[in-house]
This record gives C-alpha cells, structure tokens and sequence, in this order.
C-alpha cells in the first residue's frame, strides 16, 4: 500500500540525488499503482490540494479535480511532477500578449498534452515541488 511517509523520503533522496529526473521516476513508480496510491489515500470527498508535505526542500500534494474543472493560468516558479493516479489531465499551454491590460495578457498558445488515467470523472494526482510552495508566486 502507499505510505505518505516513505513516498516523502524517497522523493527527499531522489530531489538530494539528482533532482527532477530522479522525483519523476519515484513518482512514476508510485502512480504506477493507482489502486494502492487510493488505498493509501482514501477516497476523496471533494475537489482541492491537500497538503500532504511541506518543508523549505520539498512540497508533496495530493490534487483531486472535479469532472471539467479547469485551472487558470499559471506559472509555478519553481519544477514541478504531477503524477496522475486516477483520471486525465489536459494541459492548455498560454503565452503572455505583451502590453494587453487585464484578462487579456495572455492568449491560448496550443493543447499540447492530453494524460490518460485509468477512469473518469474526476482526476487525481500526486504532485511533488521542490521547495515549500506557500511561498511560490
């Protein structure tokens, strides 16, 4: 089963060791999995981030979306892996439109990139950040 414990020090010593490529590979292990990640997890009753690790080193998440739900756009600052356990994830990618007041700064790019889950409605995923995102802009 998923343990939230030794996902965060596994992911510790993959982010010491070689940084993103080495987290993308203990994620993609975890995910791997989707049935123990829930099990380790538990259902989710709503949509949000729950907050599974911080520290100034590393985040640690555990992201549910409603069915269509949709984020605005935004720019994390700092690397980031999602890993998908249940669900989909489409990406719209944006580009700034120089001098554009308010909402219209930015423009649709291109849907670049569409993850398969293993069922719908609803997704979910393990996200993992380097460094401790309450101070990310």
């Amino acid at each position: 089963m998923f343990d939230v414990d030794r996902f965060v020090v596994d992911c510790r010593d993959a982010t010491a060791a070689s940084g993103l490529p080495a987290v993308l590979d203990v994620v993609a292990s975890v995910v791997s999995t989707p049935a123990e990640v829930l099990k380790g997890l538990g259902e989710p009753q709503r949509a949000g981030a729950q907050v599974l690790h911080r520290s100034p080193e590393l985040t640690v998440f555990n992201l549910i979306w409603g069915p269509r739900m949709c984020q605005l756009p935004h720019n994390h600052g700092m690397w980031a892996v999602i890993g998908i356990y249940t669900g989909r994830e489409d990406n719209i990618f944006w580009r700034r439109v120089p001098g554009a007041p308010g909402a219209n700064r930015t423009a649709r790019l291109r849907d670049l990139l569409r993850r398969w889950g293993k069922g719908w409605p609803g997704s979910r995923a393990i996200g993992v950040s380097t460094g401790n995102t309450s101070r990310a802009k």
